[in-house]
């Protein structure tokens, strides 16, 4: 199965008999059946779509995303043949309105995210080892300083703190920091990063790191509605008008390392630049790509981690609907 990413001022996106064709501005063009395609991502704006393409991706559930500018600004395709999710959708209202049981996901979100963060930086730490041990051993020690903060978190009881939700955020902000601080000192980001930021970030670290939690969202987004999910309800995340609060809290378990990792190894692309060109966004994007076809062990089997990404929303709608643990996926460096 093949992601088609589409990109570059002028494309365009047609249907021919069951391939999808895509046609660049300087006549340039490719072709694909669509029954290899997983999902489509047109990056930017300027690229026409013709109306049959978009029927015969709807019919077959193909994802589509159409990303703005830096990632900031999305549009998705959704097929109108959806799931029957009522009863799926009440469970979850019902579970996020249970603070002890929202507070166990929160803590296990959190736990996991951290856990990830931690896979990243021993990840970098194994390929320094030989060439720079005292940045190995920082990063090792910062590893355990990252499940050192999770101590908190075991701490925060619903039944016993009523901002818990708030407490989780600072466990969670407070490994935030350290990580992307160790990730700084270290070298492991181009000299121009200072510190995180995030929606409307002009330094070219953060642009990339933004657009890759845009593709992220899309596909996080995806998975959630094919398990029959309200996107806007989530546990952690606090719930407003058009935030997706949900996808938001399933991201946090990915982003380290399908997105902070991506970047992290596109450093000496990024040195240097001033902002994140068409080049750099296409090594990303398939960078990210590539992530998401390796296969990962789960549950005594390797499959890929498209399909880990599904099974994970698939067990917390199951955790909504008969209260069944949910356990995050954490990543083996």
């Amino acid at each position: 199965m093949r992601d088609v990413h589409v990109e570059g001022h002028g494309a365009a996106l047609a249907l021919t008999g069951q391939r999808l064709k895509v046609r660049l501005a300087d006549g340039r063009s490719s072709e694909v059946a669509l029954n290899r395609v997983r999902s489509v991502t047109v990056h930017g704006p300027a690229t026409s779509l013709s109306g049959a393409a978009l029927l015969a991706l709807a019919a077959r559930g193909i994802h589509l995303t159409i990303l703005g500018r830096g990632g900031q600004d999305s549009a998705m395709l959704l097929s109108s043949r959806g799931h029957a999710t009522a009863r799926v959708r009440a469970a979850q209202f019902q579970s996020i309105e249970d603070d002890a049981q929202a507070a166990r996901l929160c803590k296990e979100l959190v736990a996991t995210k951290v856990r990830n963060q931690r896979a990243v930086l021993l990840y970098f730490a194994k390929y320094s080892a030989r060439r720079a041990p005292d940045r190995c051993s920082e990063l090792k020690a910062a590893g355990e300083q990252l499940i050192a903060t999770l101590a908190a978190g075991d701490r925060v009881q619903a039944a016993h703190h009523a901002n818990w939700r708030e407490r989780y955020f600072g466990v969670e902000g407070h490994a935030a920091n350290l990580y992307w601080a160790v990730l700084r000192t270290n070298g492991l980001l181009p000299g121009s990063f200072e510190r995180r930021i995030g929606r409307g970030a002009s330094e070219v670290t953060n642009s990339a790191l933004n657009y890759g939690y845009a593709i992220l969202e899309s596909r996080v987004q995806a998975a959630l509605l094919r398990a029959g999910l309200e996107i806007h309800a989530g546990f952690f995340h606090r719930q407003r008008p058009g935030k997706p609060s949900l996808v938001l809290d399933m991201m946090e378990i990915f982003r380290p390392w399908v997105v902070d990792r991506s970047v992290i190894k596109l450093r000496r692309f990024l040195d240097g630049k001033t902002e994140l060109d068409a080049a750099t966004r296409k090594r990303l994007t398939g960078e990210v790509s590539d992530v998401f076809s390796r296969r990962y062990p789960y549950r005594g089997r390797r499959v890929s981690l498209d399909s880990i990404l599904q099974r994970q929303c698939y067990r917390l709608a199951g955790t909504f609907c008969d209260g069944r643990a949910f356990k995050g996926y954490r990543f083996a460096w």
